[in-house]
């Protein structure tokens, strides 16, 4: 199946059948996703393999998912962009099945009953998310700045002196924006 992706799937379904499925899924879809990122207009680029296992009895869902989304910089607060990759592998399951018989390594599933297709490319894209959304090295452009805190190199009568860490707390107690 390629281009318009189905709203709901049932994954063991598709993998019986040996299905793939590519295309693109709105990221204002994804409303916890959507919710870290600056703009939701952005596109998720789905491809999904839903296949039997070298095992007769076992089903996978392997594949590929990507999107470019901008999101703030923990370290400057500005608006950066951010490519997020996953590349899902879980083993699919039936309700009731035992997911410890599987090797500890691989993700399970439950996936005999209906599923929105954005809820399960979301969770995977959220696992691929840093915990720490910042500029690479060197490319920040505020690192080594506090916000609101004037530069080291600030000449007062001549004098170089040194930002006080604490100066931005010190215009919020006088009513200073």
């Amino acid at each position: 199946m390629s281009g318009s992706l189905p709203a709901i799937v049932i994954p063991l379904q598709l993998a019986e059948k040996g299905a793939r499925l590519r295309g693109r899924l709105p990221l204002r879809a994804m409303r916890r996703l959507a919710a870290m990122c600056r703009d939701d207009t952005e596109r998720v680029a789905v491809d999904l393999r839903f296949e039997r296992g070298a095992a007769r009895d076992l089903y996978e869902m392997t594949g590929n998912l990507s999107a470019r989304v901008r999101v703030r910089c923990q370290r400057c607060l500005e608006e950066m962009e951010l490519e997020l990759r996953a590349e899902p592998r879980l083993v699919l399951l039936r309700a009731g099945e035992d997911p410890a018989a599987f090797s500890p390594e691989m993700e399970t599933l439950i996936a005999d009953q209906p599923v929105a297709l954005s809820e399960l490319v979301e969770d995977e894209l959220l696992l691929a998310l840093p915990m720490f959304t910042a500029h690479a090295a060197g490319a920040c452009p505020g690192a080594g700045r506090a916000v609101g805190v004037p530069r080291a190199d600030t000449a007062r009568d001549g004098v170089r002196t040194r930002p006080k860490p604490f100066a931005v707390l010190g215009g919020l107690k006088r009513g200073d924006k």
